[in-house]
C-alpha cells in the first residue's frame, strides 16, 4: 500500500476510534472538479482540483471565454 495512503488510514483510525466501524458512506458526488462524501454520522467533505491548477481545462464559460476560438 502506498505510504500515504496508510498514514491517512492509520490517522483516521486514531482519530475515530471503533467508530469507524459504525460508518458508512451514504452519498457520493462525483463532478468534472470535484468529489464530495457523506457519511451515516453526517459528516460531509468535499476535495476539489483548483482550475488554475489545469491551465488547458475549459469547464466554465468564464474560462472559455477568454480563450482564442477559431470557427
Amino acid at each position: 500500500m502506498n505510504e500515504i495512503l496508510k498514514e491517512t488510514l492509520d490517522e483516521i483510525y486514531e482519530i475515530l476510534g471503533d467508530d469507524i466501524e459504525r460508518l458508512s458512506i451514504k452519498r457520493v458526488v462525483i463532478g468534472l472538479f470535484f468529489t464530495g462524501v457523506k457519511l451515516s454520522n453526517g459528516v460531509c467533505g468535499i476535495s476539489y482540483t483548483p482550475l488554475k491548477s489545469l491551465p488547458n481545462a475549459v469547464c466554465c464559460p468564464s474560462i472559455e471565454s477568454g480563450m482564442d476560438v477559431a470557427i
